[in-house]
């Protein structure tokens, strides 16, 4: 007959038994973790109430500007914001005429200093057309020789533009007649240069060819 073995399931060890055991980390190593997490959760709610306070404190600045806003517009009556803009709007038109105005001082001027004294304006004509300012100006030179350094002279005047001499005749005291036409650079009349030219004078030099006293000018014509 043959020898039975009876197997059993219920173990003879305790559970486990055999395992390795799991390491949790030492007692210092899990101190540092909970304060590194305690150290960002306190970071993250510092964080959330710094943006949350500086979002209310820029209502509240944002609403008080418009509170004084409001206070200042109440206490401008509109009478008085009328007569403000009425003045913003005068000095504005004033500040737009200075701008703009013409004078012929520095024109007479410019003759007086560039004139040779043996020649004479007899005729002045000043007129504005399409193609911009234009002087015209009658004259006699005591020859043909004073007639080439005048013409000289006046195309060295920076404000002249395309300066010319025509018609020329003699009279019967040999003097030589003359018409001037050239055209006038603007800005060279500016009311507002002129007085800045005045205010800080530059040095000059005088020729002596040229006229010292204002030149004779028998007829002047200026437009209306």
């Amino acid at each position: 007959m043959e020898p039975q073995f009876q197997s059993s399931f219920i173990p003879k060890g305790p559970a486990g038994a055999g395992l390795p055991a799991y390491a949790g980390g030492t007692p210092k190593q899990r101190n540092l973790l909970g304060v590194i997490g305690g150290a960002a959760f306190t970071i993250s709610v510092l964080l959330a109430v710094g943006a949350f306070g500086y979002q209310f404190y820029l209502k509240y600045t944002i609403a008080q500007m418009e509170t004084q806003l409001e206070e200042g517009t109440k206490n401008l009556d509109e009478s008085s914001i009328q007569e403000i803009t009425n003045l913003d709007s005068r000095i504005i038109s004033a500040s737009e005429l200075i701008n703009n105005h013409l004078i012929l001082s520095p024109l007479f001027r410019a003759l007086e200093e560039n004139t040779l004294r043996s020649v004479r304006l007899t005729k002045f004509n000043f007129t504005k057309s399409d193609m911009g300012l234009v002087v015209n100006m009658d004259g006699e030179a005591s020859s043909y020789a004073a007639l080439a350094l005048q013409a000289d002279n006046f195309k060295s005047i920076p404000m002249f533009k395309n300066p010319t001499f025509s018609d020329l005749q003699l009279d019967d005291k040999g003097n030589v007649k003359f018409t001037f036409r050239a055209g006038v650079d603007s800005t060279g009349l500016s009311y507002q240069t002129d007085i800045s030219n005045l205010v800080a004078p530059t040095a000059s030099t005088t020729v002596d060819t040229f006229a010292s006293t204002t030149p004779s000018i028998d007829n002047i014509e200026t437009p209306q």
